[in-house]
Parts: C-alpha cells; sequence; structure tokens
C-alpha cells in the first residue's frame, strides 16, 4: 500500500479521535471510528499505538503510526487473495468513517 494511502487512513483515525473526543461526535461517526480502530489495532497488532493516537492525536504520533501500519501492511500473513480481503475491508472502514466524518456541518467543527 502506497504512503499516501496509509497517511489517508491515518488522517480518518485522528479525525474520529478529535470527534469523538468532543461533544461532536455524532453516533454514526463514533461506530466508523471504533470499527476502524479495533480494525487497525487487531489486524495489524497495533492496539497500543492506536491508543496513544486516540488519547493525544499529534502529527509525531500519525506519523509514527502511519510508519507502523506501513510495516505491518509489508509483512501481513497469508495469501494473496487473503491479504487483499484485508486490504479492502481497511479501505471501506476508512472510506465509511470518512464519509461520516463529511457529514458534520462546517459549523460544527470550529
Amino acid at each position: 500500500m502506497n504512503p499516501v494511502t496509509v497517511g489517508l487512513i491515518i488522517n480518518a483515525l485522528a479525525s474520529g479521535a478529535i470527534f469523538v473526543a468532543s461533544s461532536v461526535a455524532k453516533e454514526e461517526i463514533q461506530v466508523n471510528y471504533r470499527s476502524l480502530k479495533e480494525f487497525i489495532g487487531e489486524k495489524f497488532g497495533l492496539i497500543t499505538s492506536v491508543a496513544q493516537l486516540e488519547r493525544r492525536p499529534t502529527e509525531e504520533r500519525q506519523r509514527l503510526l502511519a510508519e507502523d501500519l506501513g510495516d505491518a501492511i509489508e509483512v501481513l500473513p497469508g495469501s494473496p487473495q487473503e491479504i487483499e480481503n484485508v486490504m479492502n475491508e481497511l479501505l471501506e472502514r476508512t472510506k465509511a468513517l470518512t464519509e461520516s466524518l463529511e457529514k458534520v456541518p462546517q459549523n460544527d467543527v470550529n
């Protein structure tokens, strides 16, 4: 998976963490955020890294999690089809979170 795509995944995760921590987060955002967070934590063994990002979604933590996720993707076990299925699910969960975040009116973000 290319670094841009990994960056988009981490950006969605960090944005979700910020929204979930605020009173702005609608149930749809919370559900999609938890789904992506748990998937990355469990499938890629990054539970601690995701928890650290959730506590403090700084650019540095985003960068570190992006590196960790990129590394985990490179060594993902399984057949090519199994790996493709995992990656497709990762992208689907990221898309669901991104779409739910995009529904938030701009005046709710500020």
